[in-house]
């Protein structure tokens, strides 16, 4: 039995593949999804507008494009992170490699739902920015989203969490 669902298009989904998908990003992105609570997906999010040249975010958009997936995060991709990351290290007694297989398709549930989230971001909040800026706007834009967000939704990062953002 196929349940097959056609994503929308969505360009912040698809900047997120490439832009995690870059040397150190995703393990980063991971450091201060775990030291932070932070939701990697509002972190993208964040890198997302000032690639696209949209100055600053602020704190009414910030907020807007939190407040849709804040359950979402909480109910269903954390635990489906935690299942994973549980099942990486203890099977509960489930034989390998059955136990692994569901471990993947717990993951590839967890992906979905990660992509779910992206879609409600990005149908919640558009973004609009000016295509020619330089790059070190965009780095500059984007450091300075990521310490709005983890300052006001997160906690204050400390030195060491500093330095994994002005990479």
């Amino acid at each position: 039995m196929s349940n097959s669902v056609d994503w929308p298009d969505n360009p912040f989904w698809d900047f997120s593949l490439k832009f995690y998908g870059q040397e150190g990003v995703a393990e980063r992105l991971i450091t201060l999804q775990e030291n932070l609570d932070a939701d990697v997906n509002i972190m993208l999010y964040c890198c997302w507008a000032a690639y696209l040249g949209a100055p600053g975010l602020t704190e009414t958009e910030i907020t807007y494009v939190v407040s849709p997936v804040k359950r979402w995060q909480k109910e269903i991709v954390t635990p489906l992170r935690t299942l994973r990351s549980k099942l990486k290290i203890d099977t509960s007694g489930g034989p390998y490699p059955w136990s692994d297989n569901i471990r993947m398709k717990i993951k590839i549930a967890e992906l979905e739902a990660e992509r779910l989230e992206q879609l409600m971001i990005y149908q919640a909040q558009s973004v609009e920015g000016r295509a020619q800026i330089e790059t070190w706007e965009k780095r500059s834009y984007a450091k300075s989203n990521l310490f709005y967000y983890l300052n006001s939704h997160c906690r204050e990062p400390d030195s060491e969490e500093k330095k994994i953002i002005d990479y």
